[in-house]
């Protein structure tokens, strides 16, 4: 499927299952994709190409960043309610903390690193380093990242949160050799 047809897909596919987890969480990715700033950049030049293909219609197609983002919270948070697995748990703290609720989104971050399914413990890990950093909260950032790493030891995320902990605190000669390990120079 083409991302454009996706939407009218699980509009669809709701209507007929509308407490289906998966369907839920589908939607709500989707909705973060389409509020992510590649998606939203390319909508703009496409806009801005094109003003008479999409006049009248602008605000309908093409919602603002955030209110995808919103859309994306409600259809993680339905999609928890519906008894979805960790994978919602991990997108709608992330998403929270897209939204600047650091708050509402470290809990959730918090469960997913505890779940079940590796790559959900990674991404909890990966996203809980961000909010601790964008927090100021180094050592809580470095303990994330390395979190990370032990689930996914090449991930070149975690590697960059770590390079970038490092040079926020002046440690430039550290900063260097995490970015090193990112691009598989490792010298840990």
């Amino acid at each position: 499927l083409e991302l454009a047809d996706q939407h009218w897909h699980l509009k669809d596919a709701r209507v007929l299952f509308p407490d289906d987890a998966v369907l839920l969480l589908d939607q709500g990715c989707l909705e973060e994709t389409l509020g992510s700033p590649m998606i939203q950049q390319a909508t703009a030049r496409y806009v801005a190409a094109n003003p008479a293909a999409v006049q009248g219609r602008q605000r309908e197609r093409f919602p603002p960043a955030e209110e995808n983002r919103r859309a994306a919270e409600d259809f993680y948070r339905q999609s928890i309610a519906a008894g979805s697995t960790g994978e919602a748990r991990v997108r709608l703290g992330w998403v929270l903390a897209q939204r600047g609720r650091i708050g509402d989104a470290t809990p959730h971050l918090e469960a997913a690193t505890s779940d079940r399914d590796e790559t959900v413990r990674y991404f909890g890990w990966l996203f809980l380093g961000h909010v601790r950093a964008r927090q100021s909260d180094w050592s809580g950032a470095v303990q994330a990242y390395r979190s990370a790493l032990e689930a996914f030891p090449e991930a070149q995320a975690a590697h960059l949160g770590l390079s970038r902990v490092a040079a926020e605190q002046g440690a430039i000669a550290e900063a260097r050799t995490w970015l090193a390990a990112s691009r598989g120079q490792n010298t840990h």
